[in-house]
């Protein structure tokens, strides 16, 4: 499984992550996004311009879970929190393919608010 982590950073940081697939077949990644943030977050796929925005308070020992197969959103991997998804255009990473996340704070950050992209080279 292929691990990629982000931390939000510093002003002018680029809070980018590139995933690649070398399978031969798409991959959906799953993503956690650690708190520290007074109204949620939001996650641009910059290639097709896909967009998860996720908006509630999220403090700075809460992780929020997407599994983008599943199409399921959970904070701390245990209570869903679908109604603070206010949108969800879920993406795979096509084979062979490159796919570049664009993390983005919403309102106040507080911590280090970090995103993690969880991923296999998917094979058919």
């Amino acid at each position: 499984m292929a691990l990629e982590l982000i931390d939000f950073g510093p002003d002018g940081s680029t809070g980018r992550i590139t995933i690649t697939n070398t399978g031969n077949a798409a991959t959906q990644p799953s993503l956690e996004v650690t708190g520290g943030m007074s109204g949620g977050f939001v996650l641009t796929e910059v290639i097709t311009g896909a967009v998860i925005r996720v908006e509630r308070v999220i403090p700075e020992e809460s992780t929020i879970f997407i599994d983008q197969a599943t199409g399921s959103v959970t904070v701390d991997n245990q209570s869903p929190i679908t109604g603070n998804v206010t949108r969800s255009d879920w993406w795979a990473v096509p084979p062979g393919a490159t796919r570049v996340v664009q993390f983005a704070a919403l309102g106040a950050v507080t911590g280090a608010p970090t995103l993690t992209v969880r991923y296999r080279a998917a094979n058919s």
